[in-house]
């Protein structure tokens, strides 16, 4: 095979080179659809709605729950503890 770099295909000079050329593009095209397929199915994925709401539920809503179950555990644990009085045996 020759290599002039001022024609593309130059390296092409028999039957058997033009099959592996050939077959080499046809693998480059099989490549690139399965890299296009791949980064449309994470596009996808990225915006699907349940994706959406699992994100916004951990950036928003269990931060909110974690602070509010927080404050009510500060609260109950400063209230005063009920004073039971225990009989005394004479």
């Amino acid at each position: 095979m020759k290599n002039n770099p001022d024609k593309k295909y130059s390296q092409i000079t028999s039957f058997k080179d033009f099959h592996y050329e050939r077959e080499l593009l046809i693998l480059r095209s099989k490549l690139i659809e399965t890299r296009l397929t791949l980064n449309y199915l994470q596009v996808k994925k990225a915006f699907s709605v349940s994706s959406l709401f699992s994100s916004l539920a951990k950036e928003v809503v269990l931060p909110k729950i974690s602070d509010f179950l927080g404050e009510l555990i500060k609260k109950t644990e400063k209230e005063p503890q009920p004073v039971t009085e225990e009989k005394q045996e004479i």
